[in-house]
């Protein structure tokens, strides 16, 4: 019982601390002169917002408590469902992979804790 329920807290403790922004210097394998602002974590919609008046929205259908932030199913703007998969690294550019059935995608940037 006990292991149980230390279980369960790390797994909300894990899933509770991921809420925050990336900055995104490179998108789709380009240099972004602006950078863009990926908003993430526990939110039902996560936001990509470009910084020039540009926006995409990404509804967040099913994240697993093992992986926090990985194999994360989603859906884009245009009802397209994918997979959002992080790589992040502390002190360290992140990559935010973007599966779709056809194509892949990666965003690049920073994590800042909210």
């Amino acid at each position: 019982m006990k292991k149980s329920i230390s279980v369960i807290l790390f797994l909300l403790i894990s899933t509770a601390s991921f809420a925050g922004r990336y900055v995104i210097t490179e998108a789709y394998g380009k240099k972004l002169l602006t950078p863009a602002y990926f908003y993430v974590g526990n939110r039902s919609v996560w936001t990509l917002d470009y910084r020039n008046g540009t926006m995409q929205n990404y509804k967040i259908l099913l994240r697993r408590p093992d992986e926090p932030e990985c194999n994360i199913e989603a859906m884009d703007d245009k009802g397209v469902k994918f997979q959002i998969c992080i790589t992040r690294e502390f002190g360290r550019e992140s990559v935010i992979t973007l599966k779709y059935k056809d194509a892949t995608y990666e965003l690049i940037g920073r994590y800042y804790a909210e």
